[in-house]
């Protein structure tokens, strides 16, 4: 509604037709990419783990989060506990998640090294809840495997493709949704065999691969170096 405002009443243009939402099956538990704030609160006794709340720089305190995929939703208290433990307690500001079909990374940004003691204690967190610690001592391209790296990857299984990705790089937040919007997109564009495509801002190649199947040639086009060889990793793997 605030779109289609701001088009009428700045962009003095109306669409001719305004297509059905997309939505998911439901609403809960979808979220696979997220960035959760870090907050020692000594009123409280405890480290909050969260999105911050509304107009403030405080963590909101949860119990869970309906939102994240359950994996990560339901270990907000958790963490808190588990960082509260750590040397570094104080200097750990942020957690970023991102999860593939499967397998569930927490890139932890640390402002000071941890010890070994921390290193076992998330360690063991990790084995106990099925998921993956990364490091970011410093800019995103810091970012670093506590233990074994994994191979991060979701499926289109429409297309038979399979797109891999690294812990920081974008993708989409919802993967019910983003199959159909791939199909839905495929729909209104009804590429063909003799046509080229453009595909701006081409992240990993998740429209450009589909889109490949049915045309004579796409062109990606993407800002970052890094999706950019991604893309390039994941048409080569795909054939």
């Amino acid at each position: 509604a605030i779109l289609l405002e701001d088009l009428r009443t700045l962009g003095k243009v109306q669409p001719a037709a305004v297509l059905p939402s997309i939505v998911n099956h439901s609403p809960w538990g979808y979220r696979r990419k997220a960035r959760l704030g870090v907050k020692e609160v000594a009123q409280k006794g405890k480290v909050l783990v969260g999105f911050r709340e509304r107009g403030s720089s405080f963590v909101a305190d949860l119990s869970r989060c309906n939102v994240l995929h359950p994996r990560v939703g339901e270990l907000l208290p958790a963490l808190g506990a588990l960082i509260e433990s750590l040397s570094i307690s104080r200097r750990l500001p942020q957690i970023e998640m991102a999860m593939d079909d499967e397998q569930c990374v927490l890139i932890l940004r640390i402002l000071d090294p941890l010890s070994g003691q921390d290193e076992q204690r998330l360690s063991a967190f990790a084995a106990e809840h099925n998921i993956v610690f990364y490091l970011q001592p410093g800019g995103p391209d810091s970012v670093m495997p506590l233990g074994a790296a994994v191979d991060l990857h979701y499926r289109l299984p429409a297309y038979a493709i399979s797109l891999h990705f690294e812990p920081g790089d974008f993708t989409q937040v919802n993967s019910g949704i983003n199959r159909k919007m791939i199909a839905h997109a495929m729909r209104l564009l009804d590429p063909q065999r003799s046509e080229h495509v453009l595909d701006l801002f081409c992240g990993i190649g998740n429209f450009t691969l589909p889109i490949a199947q049915h045309c004579a040639q796409v062109v990606g086009v993407e800002a970052d170096p890094g999706l950019v060889a991604r893309a390039r990793a994941n048409a080569e793997q795909n054939g």
